[in-house]
């Protein structure tokens, strides 16, 4: 059994201040699949950008934002879970004056080079 804590692993700052917590970093998922607790800032988004050949799915634990998809854009809050195909072009906009908290799952498991920039 494995049991990890958030609090356990020291936060990855992107270029945006989002603090990014790879809950899965220490444990024997084989690459298979990875999860991270995201805190995005208000008023901050994440870049555009797309997976070739990863899955990501977020589950919005606090907050308020905007999801863009393939230039589909939603509004999206606390409870609700967006699917976001390889290949789709996306990001996550903190348009409020709020902090959103967020789960990543990624599968195959994420790495910074999995990531490409648009």
């Amino acid at each position: 059994m494995f049991v990890v804590n958030k609090n356990q692993f020291k936060p990855i700052v992107d270029k945006n201040n989002s603090k990014i917590y790879e809950l899965t970093s220490k444990l024997p998922t084989n690459g298979e699949f990875s999860v991270a607790y995201i805190e995005l800032p208000p008023n901050e988004s994440d870049k555009k950008h797309f997976h070739p050949n990863m899955d990501e799915t977020y589950f919005i634990i606090k907050g308020d934002a905007t999801i863009l998809i393939d230039d589909k854009r939603k509004r999206v809050s606390s409870g609700d879970l967006i699917f976001i195909p390889k290949k789709s072009v996306h990001c996550l906009i903190n348009d409020s004056n709020e902090m959103v908290e967020f789960v990543a799952f990624s599968s195959p498991a994420w790495t910074p080079d999995c990531e490409v920039l648009v």
